[in-house]
C-alpha cells in the first residue's frame, strides 16, 4: 500500500440533480475535491468519510460488522486526504493511542471507488488488515497511516 502521499488540491463542482449521473445531490461528483482538505471538513454537503461512495465501498469491502462499528467509533485525529498517482487517501486514529488504533480509506482516483480500506487495532495483533471491494482481505503492515 502507499507509504507517502502528497497533497494536490483540485477543483470538482458539487452536483445538483442533473449534473452528474449518479451522484447523490449536494456530494461532489470526484472525490479527488478532498485533496488538500480535512477529511472531516465538508465539501457540498459531505464531509470525505460520510460521503455516500466513500460509505458504499466501505460497507461493500469491509463486510465484518464488527470491524464496521470499530471504524466508525473512532473519533480523534486526521491529517489531510492525500493523492499519489491514482490513489487517494485519508485516514484516522484513535485519540490519544494513534499508533495503536486506525483506519484508512483509499480510492482510485479514475474510477472514483474505494479501491481499499485498512483497519488496524494493536490489540488483535501486530499486523493491519487491508479489504478491499471483492470481499477480499490481506494483512500486512503495522498500521493505515496514509502520509
Amino acid at each position: 500500500m502507499p507509504s507517502s502521499l502528497v497533497t494536490e488540491p483540485t477543483d470538482a463542482g458539487v452536483a445538483t440533480d442533473e449534473a452528474v449521473a449518479g451522484a447523490p445531490t449536494g456530494a461532489v461528483a470526484s472525490l479527488s475535491a478532498y485533496v488538500g482538505k480535512y477529511p472531516l471538513d465538508k465539501v457540498g454537503d459531505f464531509a470525505f468519510f460520510q460521503h455516500p461512495v466513500v460509505q458504499e465501498g466501505l460497507s461493500r469491502a469491509v463486510t465484518d460488522p464488527k470491524v464496521l462499528a470499530a471504524i466508525a467509533a473512532i473519533k480523534g485525529p486526521v491529517g489531510p486526504v492525500m493523492r499519489k498517482n491514482n490513489d487517494i487517501a485519508a485516514s484516522q486514529c484513535q485519540q490519544h493511542d494513534c499508533g495503536a488504533h486506525n483506519y484508512a480509506i483509499h480510492v482510485d482516483a479514475t474510477t472514483n471507488t474505494v479501491s481499499s480500506v485498512c483497519y488496524y487495532d494493536e490489540q488483535t495483533g501486530p499486523i493491519a488488515t487491508w479489504y478491499k471491494p471483492d470481499g477480499s482481505k490481506v494483512s500486512e503492515g503495522d498500521g493505515c497511516s496514509v502520509g
